[in-house]
């Protein structure tokens, strides 16, 4: 008799999301099937995996869609000029914070360009230093869309974080046989590593610099936090659901409303300039990573060090705020 494969898992919270259902809905669900329960990586509780095809197959979904749909109108918020101008404010508020800390990183960066060229063209330093100039006008071209209230800006987001990969992977693993390999053909064939070999590699470089998780802690925290930005990168249903308004007729859902540019949504706008600034606070401990060796200057590198403490305490006053929820 063959090995029986083991089960496949996913967290309740995004067998939730996936579904694009309610939370309560989902969870009456497991509490009727009682599936067998399992934890991930952050120890939250996981169930089959096999869950997420017979629940979204089941005549259960399409009774519970509507709540979801009308639910997620309501998290759109209100469309009054009153309270869209407020939370518009409080995105531009972020969003400067935001544009200070990336120009002051554009500033840091470009102080060491002639150092960067003293490495050699081909070098593991110089490929980690025009990575992370992509990174920062990548940056700027997302503030710039937020400011003016686009929504698939956020396409951009896992751009960001395969940059800040690649190029603490050439860092880290430059001078290794494989990280060589890679080097050349980036700088001569125009060929960049999978994200999936980055990450293992840098998973095992975290986990031997620190004993407080091992590489496979590391690796389900980077590979869950890559597949939801690919979900916002590839054209999947749920980023097009959150601005889309649908209602039901006659016993149907419809399209009610679409958008096409610019969106009016500024509650939704809001969320997404948090998210932002969450993940723009790697970048400064990535490019510190990178670029100690040059050596950073120890002012350039506190300086680093204080944006990124300043962005990460406006992240956990939001966090405190909103009773331990983004």
């Amino acid at each position: 008799m063959g090995k029986q494969s083991l089960p496949e898992w996913i967290s309740i919270e995004d067998l939730s999301y996936r579904l694009g259902l309610a939370d309560e809905d989902v969870h009456e669900w497991i509490k009727r099937d009682a599936p067998n329960r399992s934890q991930d990586h952050m120890e939250r509780p996981t169930v089959p995996f096999e869950l997420l095809k017979r629940y979204s197959d089941s005549a259960d979904y399409l009774k519970a869609l509507p709540k979801a749909l009308f639910c997620e109108k309501l998290a759109m918020g209100p469309d009054d000029p009153q309270s869209n101008q407020k939370w518009k404010e409080e995105k531009l508020q972020i969003l400067k914070s935001c544009n200070s800390a990336i120009d002051s990183l554009e500033i840091i960066h470009s102080k060491y360009l002639q150092s960067v060229n003293a490495c050699g063209y081909g070098s593991k330093t110089m490929a980690a230093y025009l990575l992370f100039a992509r990174v920062i006008s990548t940056l700027k071209m997302s503030c710039l869309c937020q400011e003016h209230d686009y929504w698939y800006w956020i396409a951009l987001l896992r751009e960001i974080t395969e940059g800040i990969c690649l190029a603490e992977y050439f860092i880290t693993e430059g001078d290794s046989p494989k990280g060589k390999d890679y080097l050349h053909e980036w700088f001569r064939q125009n060929y960049a590593p999978k994200d999936s070999v980055c990450r293992d590699a840098l998973a095992a470089s975290y986990a031997a610099a620190s004993s407080d998780f091992t590489k496979e802690n590391h690796l389900g925290l980077m590979e869950e936090l890559y597949g939801k930005k690919s979900k916002l990168t590839h054209q999947t249903f749920r980023s097009i659901r959150e601005i889309t308004k649908f209602k039901i007729v006659d016993g149907k859902i419809v399209i009610e409303k679409l958008e096409y540019g610019p969106i009016r949504y500024q509650r939704k706008l809001l969320e997404l300039a948090v998210f932002f600034r969450s993940n723009l606070i790697p970048c400064f401990s990535a490019f510190q990573i990178c670029f100690k060796n040059l050596p950073l200057d120890k002012g350039d590198a506190d300086e680093l060090s204080q944006i990124a403490k300043k962005l990460f305490d406006e992240d956990a006053e939001v966090y405190r705020k909103e009773g331990g929820k983004y």
